[in-house]
């Protein structure tokens, strides 16, 4: 049983943490189609990180990564196996267990973080768990307004879930809590829409603000990572983008006073410092000792020099925070002729490893096409390295059957050495029904 039942009004209060999530939102996209939200966090001072970068593809890894430490692909247990996701330690637990009431919420049930292609929790992750309500709302009928769902009444899936944020927070005003709230609905690979919950999601942290519970709390707004999909993922500025989610951060102003350093070290790596997941893993342990708890912050597991973001970070590279080449944004590339004879090798070596990914998965393979390389759209190799002899070939290849793929392969003096992750820039999911997992984003169904 949780022990917060053992609480009372009257003892000191701990820091309260929130996390409020949008899916699928660059900082860029933020600012241009959320600019009301965005002016409330300007006026009110929150600190805004300008080199968050995402360490894996899609939501799962970067959230994994946020609430355990951990990076789920060397995880000693697979995601689709029951009972797997409820070991991986999440930070909930480590506040849980010092007296927080505990809140996870997420709309769109079909796509959960933790369920689709999933086996999700076997047991209740936190004190209040939304999963449940989600379930039940997503079999109700639907109406769409505006691309989206109203099913309980005057509201939308996204305002269900800050709804329910503000009815957490309003019960367990007078108790320490941690909530997660995560809003698929509205933003899940659609640019614009997230405009048209822009003033819904102001006066959410509005109201909270009014409310008092800023004083007492360290809010983190936040997104997974950028459009991953479609025309604007094929240009330069889509590259960053999926790379660069938002991440905003609140800390008290009473915090700031006592610890004028440590909110000092907070507001320059948001500014100039490159900033991970697992950084901010380690933050909200950094809250619990400051917040008063014998509390032993453990290292994050997925990458052990990441520190708080209220330490003073150094400059840091990609390989230093094990973020991967593929999803590094610290060196820029130039175009190269794709018709280059080491283009045309990396191209078929990217194809070829497609293509073999796929029949290692011995019994599914034939059930996904066999691709071919029908032309190379875009070529790019990095620049500012200091390895002369080194590089990184950024390819963007379209095939037969037709998928869009993007890799990252490095090349040393001349010779094409290794392929690093690989992204699908096209929507995938009517064309690989016929497997699933990881598989999903290589597979054609034939």
């Amino acid at each position: 049983m949780s022990t917060h039942a053992n609480l009372t009004k009257s003892e000191i209060r701990p820091l309260n943490v929130l996390y409020i999530g949008i899916d699928s939102i660059s900082r860029l996209n933020f600012i241009r189609t959320m600019p009301k939200t965005h002016e409330f966090l300007a006026n009110t001072g929150w600190v805004d990180f300008k080199g968050y970068n995402k360490i894996g593809d899609n939501t799962f890894p970067n959230l994994v990564a946020i609430l355990t430490g951990k990076q789920y692909s060397v995880a000693k247990c697979f995601p689709t196996q029951i009972g797997c996701i409820d070991k991986y330690g999440f930070i909930w637990t480590d506040y849980q267990k010092l007296g927080y009431v505990t809140a996870y919420a997420e709309d769109e049930s079909s796509i959960n973080t933790f369920n689709f292609n999933k086996k999700g929790f076997s047991q209740k992750p936190t004190d209040y768990y939304f999963r449940t309500y989600a379930v039940a709302m997503d079999h109700l009928k639907k109406k769409k307004v505006d691309e989206m769902d109203y099913c309980t009444g005057p509201e939308s899936s996204g305002e269900r879930i800050l709804n329910t944020a503000k009815d957490f927070i309003n019960t367990f005003i007078d108790y320490p809590n941690f909530g997660f709230f995560w809003m698929n609905s509205f933003s899940h690979n659609k640019l614009n829409s997230p405009t048209r919950m822009d003033t819904k999601v102001a006066k959410f942290l509005e109201d909270i603000y009014e409310s008092g519970y800023f004083n007492h709390s360290v809010i983190i707004f936040l997104s997974d990572h950028g459009i991953r999909f479609g025309n604007v993922r094929s240009t330069r500025t889509g590259w960053l983008e999926e790379r660069l989610p938002y991440l905003f951060l609140w800390f008290p102003k009473w915090f700031q006073d006592k610890y004028p350093e440590k909110y000092y070290n907070l507001k320059v790596n948001a500014k100039s410092r490159l900033t991970t997941p697992y950084d901010l893993y380690m933050t909200i342990q950094d809250v619990l000792v400051l917040s008063g708890f014998k509390y032993n912050i453990k290292s994050s597991e997925g990458c052990a020099a990441c520190s708080s973001l209220l330490d003073q970070l150094p400059s840091r590279s990609c390989e230093d925070v094990a973020i991967d080449t593929h999803w590094c944004t610290c060196f820029g590339y130039k175009n190269v002729d794709v018709n280059q004879e080491i283009v045309k090798r990396a191209s078929n070596f990217v194809v070829n490893n497609i293509n073999n990914v796929i029949t290692s998965h011995s019994s599914v393979a034939k059930k996904c096409a066999k691709y071919s390389l029908s032309k190379v759209t875009r070529a790019a190799i990095s620049i500012g390295k200091s390895n002369a002899s080194k590089a990184y070939l950024l390819i963007i290849v379209e095939t037969m059957p037709e998928a869009v793929f993007e890799s990252t392969v490095t090349v040393v003096n001349g010779s094409i050495t290794d392929r690093s992750y690989l992204s699908r820039l096209d929507s995938y999911f009517a064309h690989s029904r016929c497997v699933v997992g990881d598989l999903q984003k290589y597979c054609y169904c034939k």
